[in-house]
């Protein structure tokens, strides 16, 4: 009797600050979309857009090259909805693996400004979009 193999989405981090960080991110999301099980990846909220974009451009071209044998994987982006509360909670205790860069955390304004960005980028890869709210627990909020 042959089994159906699992099918496993995995997160994605571009936005590491030093360059060893990154390349071991990049190493072993190369390692998960090796096995064939990767049906989705999910891309790590962070504020640098260049990153963003270059990510998206390797996870597009690394989509076209799934072998005819194996299911191409979607991409799925997520971003913070920019809230005065979590922008707050990002100065004073940042996520771990949440890189802000000053534009985003110095104003809602400035981080509006960057998400609306990375959504448009989203968009232009086709990528699908989480949007996460923390702290948003009512229309108030």
């Amino acid at each position: 009797e042959s089994m159906i193999p699992p099918s496993i989405a995995v997160a994605f981090n571009p936005f590491f600050p030093n360059k060893q960080g990154y390349e071991e991110e990049r190493l072993r999301l190369e390692e998960k979309l090796a096995t064939g099980l990767v049906s989705k990846v999910y891309i790590q909220f962070g504020a640098d857009l260049e990153r963003l974009q270059s990510a998206l451009q390797m996870l597009t071209t690394l989509q076209s090259a799934t072998p005819p044998t194996s299911k191409r994987f979607e991409i799925c982006g997520s971003i913070f909805l920019p809230t005065k509360m979590l922008i707050a909670q990002q100065k004073f205790r940042p996520w771990n693996g949440v890189f802000l860069n000053d534009e985003f955390l110095s104003s809602p304004d400035g981080a509006r400004r960057i998400v609306l960005q990375m959504m448009r980028l989203y968009e232009e890869y086709s990528c699908e979009i989480l949007i996460e709210a923390p702290g948003v627990r009512s229309e108030k909020d």
